[in-house]
């Protein structure tokens, strides 16, 4: 659950993605990479667009950057798409769940 929507230069913050790279036991060059993929999806106005939330698409897709950028764009479409984020806030059960 998110608690507190954090600013992206927060999320971002060095010490946030130092503290990523250290639990996902990142190298050198792959943690580099994660920072060259936060450069690619700046433009993303997202809460997921954080390094604990990147680091995965990055580590599924090998630190492919160009693949990794696309999955994650199409995954925020898909969020948005669907209204994901805001299901539980959204979401009316049918009349029939009240006789439940």
């Amino acid at each position: 659950m998110v608690t507190a929507i954090k600013s992206y230069k927060e999320r971002w913050h060095a010490d946030q993605v130092k503290e990523c790279a250290e639990l996902w036991h990142l190298t050198d060059e792959e943690t580099s990479k994660l920072l060259h993929l936060k450069e690619k999806i700046a433009d993303i106005s997202h809460w997921k667009n954080d390094p604990f939330e990147v680091v995965r698409f990055a580590k599924e897709f090998k630190f492919h950057l160009k693949t990794c950028e696309h999955k994650f764009r199409h995954s925020i479409q898909w969020r948005l798409g669907h209204a994901a984020d805001t299901i539980l806030e959204d979401y009316t059960p049918p009349r029939l769940y009240n006789y439940f």
